[in-house]
């Protein structure tokens, strides 16, 4: 049983791995976007758009952070 749950958690960690590589792609889209619409003349857009790519580029961190504050067992997401 500790092997098939050890198992489980490898390939959950492997799995959110590779969702914050997907995310981390997100925010980079969107910082090109931010500054594009800084270029534009649109510099509110730009700060909320900055903003939104930080919070999706640290939601790993966040929600760790979140977890162990609250005392939950966290799944490893490095190597």
């Amino acid at each position: 049983m500790n092997l098939l749950l050890a198992s489980f958690e490898s390939a959950l960690g492997q799995t959110m791995r590779y969702m914050s590589l997907l995310a981390y792609a997100v925010a980079f889209i969107l910082v090109i976007s931010a500054g594009w619409a800084w270029r534009s003349g649109r510099p509110d857009e730009a700060k909320a758009t900055l903003l939104g790519a930080a919070v999706i580029a640290l939601a790993g961190v966040i929600a760790s952070a979140l977890f162990s504050a609250g005392g939950l067992p966290t799944v490893n997401i490095g190597r």
